[in-house]
């Protein structure tokens, strides 16, 4: 497992290194429906070692990966709404103010 064998490297780096943050973006779109499963990431993990992990709950997914991140007692979950097209073009416009420029739309 590869994944592990990274971990297990990462485990003997000098105490004194800077934490480490391995983001695992998009775990919903694994190939393999087991490897959305999850089970090949550790419930613990080397000291100064932390995972960012993140999947999309949609109508177009199964929401596996999704389910399994929530089971998960040693890990934090955080939902994030996806946002309408109004708020979505109110940052954007607030985005574009900041820098003096303005959307071609309004």
């Amino acid at each position: 497992d590869q994944f592990r064998d990274i971990l297990e490297l990462v485990s003997v780096r000098a105490p004194t290194q800077r934490p480490l943050v391995i983001v695992l973006d998009g775990l919903d779109h694994m190939t393999g429906k087991s490897d959305r499963y999850l089970g090949w990431l550790p419930d613990k993990y080397p000291p100064g070692t932390a995972l960012l992990a993140s999947c999309t709950e949609s109508k177009l997914s199964d929401g596996v990966c999704q389910q399994h991140l929530k089971k998960r007692k040693s890990d934090f979950s955080l939902t994030i709404k996806t946002m309408d097209q109004a708020l979505t073009k109110t940052l954007m416009n607030k985005y574009l103010h900041l820098y003096g420029k303005k959307s071609r739309q309004g």
